[in-house]
């Protein structure tokens, strides 16, 4: 400053470049014709080259409307608005100017002034190419190509041909086709009304009437379009008979558009759409011709036929897979399954009844796989419980009783009736020493029944498995799971000495058949002693008490001898353990 000297930098608000400034600043026709830069040089004023710029267009040639505000440059060609749609409107766009305008960007010197109004001859021409236009666009063709929108520009693309014309390719600018023509489209009344472009043109050259919506169903390899289209005009539906017949597989795997991708299908302007798997479906994953395909259905066989329609036809249970509880839930909840009005369910356990299901937590088809329909039946074919599909066949006693190992009486109390018991009579009817009970039998008691036989010995309270290990018969040499230990040669009449098994045997017989008649007294009168009670059989053993002197030995080693009330083994009636002598 204090010699007066300073030096000409780049102004704050200078053409936004990272270049120097010769790139720009040097040339022909420019102030600074070439360098060296002799006396007189300046930038004001003088020529500049876009060739400095690089890219980026829009940093400078801001939205019309936008003062300029560069050093030297009083006006600047601006990108038109793309709002409201017009004739001086540039089409939407979100890529770069040079994208498009690449070829029309100034190649040498020109005055920062030189073009002043939009759009400009540098923008203008040469006109963007269709592939620069469509740079990145694969859908939202509406934005632009809506009928009756009109962009600046579009007296370039010119449409050919200008009326409808079967098989051919659309060229230049067009907007959606209408009822009547139009510098911009064609008539043709057919075409869908709304509904992206990208729906059924798949190419932005050119639009042709046989470009396959992106979202086409499936259809087979060899498959031409006209084998569906048999028509010219493509927003013509095909028949039923056609679409099928040209489908990957004419017999199996239609979930593979009427399954959960069926929605996929639909083109709402072409008011097409494809039949899914409603909401309320039967659970399934089996494809739809498992269970829709065959005689006496709406759709008898495949290839399916126009005409053809699932709903109120026949349905083949084979594609269920088990689990028929999933839809024959229990009483009283509703089926709530789409053409399905009424449907058989499980009974109600409780209260006990000759209309209850006896208490179950297995399958139905765990028991009923035999009465499970094999064929097409209606959708409402059985109506009242338990129906004639589950009564019949009868299930069996394994399938009943599959994973029971107690538990027996809950359902085989003495009071209790239950559904379908008549399909299981007893026999023998009344008390039979030794025989095996089969039927549906509940527990004896004073009186016979239609369910039970006479007994007033037998016990009136415990589990049935208590005593009897067997779930297809009932038999009164069954053995109860904690039965005392016995001899390896004992048989049970040796103690059991009566038909009667409630009856308890004699001290005397029991002690003759232990596995030892002399030692190890304690394997039954020790620590395990409480395992061995029936209370039901009012049976219980002696055991060590729990004040007892302290000792590890087995009981015969004190208890035993003369003076004792056990004198000697193996002991007898009338043994006990109190107030005996001990050793």
């Amino acid at each position: 400053p204090a010699a007066n000297f300073s030096i000409v930098g780049l102004p704050a608000n200078h053409l936004p470049t990272s270049s120097s400034c010769e790139v720009c600043h040097v040339g022909a026709g420019s102030s600074i014709a070439a360098t060296p830069v002799v006396d007189g040089a300046r930038f004001s004023g003088s020529l500049m080259n876009h060739a400095g710029i690089g890219s980026g267009c829009v940093a400078c040639h801001v939205a019309a409307g936008t003062p300029a505000a560069f050093t030297g440059v009083t006006a600047i060609v601006g990108m038109p608005p793309t709002s409201p749609a017009g004739a001086n409107a540039h089409i939407p766009a979100g890529t770069a100017c040079e994208n498009c305008h690449l070829a029309s960007m100034p190649a040498g010197l020109v005055a920062a002034s030189a073009t002043k109004t939009a759009p400009g001859t540098a923008f203008a021409a040469p006109a963007p190419t269709t592939a620069q236009i469509h740079t990145g666009i694969t859908s939202g063709c509406t934005n632009c190509h809506e009928r009756p929108l009109v962009w600046m520009g579009m007296g370039a693309y010119p449409i050919a041909p200008s009326a409808f014309t079967a098989g051919a390719s659309y060229t230049g600018f067009q907007t959606r086709p209408g009822t009547s023509a139009g510098p911009n489209n064609v008539a043709d009344p057919a075409h869908p009304t709304s509904g992206d472009c990208a729906q059924c043109h798949a190419n932005t050259n050119a639009f042709t009437g046989v470009d396959k919506p992106a979202n086409h169903i499936p259809y087979a390899a060899s498959a031409q379009c006209n084998s569906c289209h048999v028509g010219t005009d493509y927003a013509v539906q095909p028949s039923v008979t056609a679409i099928h017949a040209n489908a990957q597989s004419t017999s199996t795997n239609c979930a593979q558009c009427h399954g959960s991708a069926a929605a996929s299908f639909a083109i709402p302007a072409a008011n097409f759409s494809i039949v899914g798997l409603p909401a309320n479906h039967i659970p399934t994953t089996a494809s739809c011709e498992v269970c829709h395909l065959g005689a006496g259905s709406s759709i008898a066989a495949a290839p399916v036929l126009s005409g053809a329609r699932f709903a109120g036809s026949l349905m083949n249970h084979a594609g269920i897979n088990g689990n028929c509880v999933a839809c024959h839930v229990p009483v009283p909840q509703q089926a709530g399954f789409i053409g399905i009005a009424t449907i058989t369910k499980m009974p109600q356990t409780s209260p006990v009844g000759a209309g209850s299901h006896i208490p179950s937590s297995t399958r139905c088809e765990t028991c009923h796989l035999a009465s499970m329909p094999s064929g097409l039946v209606p959708a409402s074919a059985t109506t009242l419980p338990p129906g004639t599909t589950f009564a019949n066949p009868a299930p069996t006693t394994v399938q009943i009783h599959t994973g029971i190992t107690s538990g027996c009486a809950d359902c085989h109390e003495a009071s209790d009736v239950w559904m379908g018991m008549g399909a299981y009579p007893i026999a023998p009817s009344v008390l039979t020493a030794g025989a095996s009970y089969t039927g549906f039998q509940v527990r004896p008691g004073t009186n016979a029944g239609t369910y039970t036989v006479a007994d007033a010995a037998h016990p009136s309270g415990g589990d049935c498995s208590q005593c009897h290990v067997g779930t297809t018969a009932f038999s009164g040499v069954a053995k109860p799971a904690n039965h005392i230990p016995t001899a390896a040669n004992a048989a049970c009449n040796n103690c059991h000495t009566s038909a009667d098994y409630a009856a308890l045997p004699t001290l005397t017989n029991i002690h003759a058949w232990a596995p030892s008649t002399s030692a190890n007294c304690a394997q039954c009168h020790g620590s395990a002693a409480a395992s061995f009670a029936i209370p039901a059989a009012n049976f219980s053993i002696v055991g060590l008490p729990a004040n007892h002197l302290p000792t590890s030995s087995s009981c015969e080693v004190c208890h035993v001898g003369a003076g004792s009330s056990i004198a000697a083994t193996p002991v007898v009636d009338g043994a006990r353990f109190s107030g005996s002598l001990m050793n």
